[in-house]
């Protein structure tokens, strides 16, 4: 079975979605499709909601302007990271410029705030990264598809790989909002044999981990995990290395405190850090190869996940 990148699962799903869409409504007589593309592009969570953006754009370009056979017409607003503005942005999407699918929220916390107007209006959402735990439970709505993964899939992976390597002394750091405790949550299911000696949950928007620095010197692990994504992570690393404690303690991190763009900006601090992930833009095989060409042509950077 051949892999597919995760755009291209995303372009997909929307393909899908939309023609039986146009299928099941033929007295509207649908000419196009409308998208609503929300996501954050602005704040230290932005490189996220870029590529997103981007490689959305792009995929909906390399399929000649169209999903499910009709002209595709795309509306791309930003979250700001807040899920007051998302869920206001949202109710503008959905009755206003009357969209027939909405995507792109990078943060739960906002995906959850967006879900309310969405789903009233009966307007399907298919998440490019958000899944937060509550809409696989006792939220689940029958207009949420995911075309990316579960909250704590990467986080499990790493758990079992940490418990794997025989770390016995663990400490944990995520933000203080839902992806963050699902992160925890996941690797904490599959970490056996050791102890969680710390368990911190930091403001979303804390760029400065002093005090969090010195619990860590404090608390001795032998191994830390972390879950914060784009400029969080890139923070934290360059001051993890810098106040020495990678020399007693390995890093660990799910691919969004790893990714191209966390690399570019942070350099050889991130030698000895270990990452998971569904993707990577080096996957030997020709989707992959094709949709990374594709990418760096269009926009002159690596794809991130």
């Amino acid at each position: 079975m051949k892999a597919a990148t995760p755009f291209a699962l995303l372009s997909r799903t929307v393909c899908a979605a939309a023609a039986a869409f146009v299928l099941a409504t033929p007295a509207l007589a649908a000419d196009n499709v409308k998208i609503g593309l929300l996501s954050t592009l602005s704040g230290p969570g932005a490189g996220l909601g870029i590529d997103i953006r981007d490689g959305f754009q792009l995929a909906v370009k390399l399929n000649g302007g169209k999903l499910g056979g009709l002209p595709a017409e795309v509306i791309v607003a930003d979250d700001q990271a807040s899920p007051d503005v998302g869920r206001q942005t949202a109710d503008r999407l959905v009755k206003r410029d009357q969209v027939d699918f909405m995507t792109g929220i990078v943060f739960s916390n906002v995906m959850l705030a967006v879900g309310a107007p969405t789903f009233a209006a009966k307007t399907f959402y298919i998440s490019a990264n958000a899944g937060p735990s509550q809409l696989a439970g006792e939220q689940c709505n029958p207009y949420f598809f995911s075309a990316s993964y579960q909250n704590d899939n990467q986080h499990e992976a790493v758990g079992k790989t940490v418990a794997d390597k025989g770390f016995k002394r663990v400490a944990l750091i995520a933000p203080n909002y839902p992806a963050g405790k699902d992160a925890l949550a996941g690797f904490k299911r599959y970490y056996k044999g050791g102890e969680i000696v710390s368990e911190s949950y930091t403001p979303l928007n804390l760029l400065d981990y002093g005090a969090e620095l010195s619990k860590l010197r404090a608390a001795k692990p032998d191994a830390v995990y972390i879950f914060l994504p784009g400029g969080l992570g890139i923070n934290f690393i360059k001051q993890f290395v810098g106040a020495g404690l990678s020399k007693d303690m390995t890093l660990f991190g799910p691919g969004f405190s790893g990714d191209e763009d966390v690399i570019k900006a942070v350099g050889n601090p991130m030698l000895g850090m270990f990452n998971s992930s569904q993707w990577a833009h080096d996957l030997d095989n020709a989707a992959n190869k094709k949709f990374v060409a594709a990418f760096e042509k269009e926009y002159g950077r690596l794809p991130t996940l």
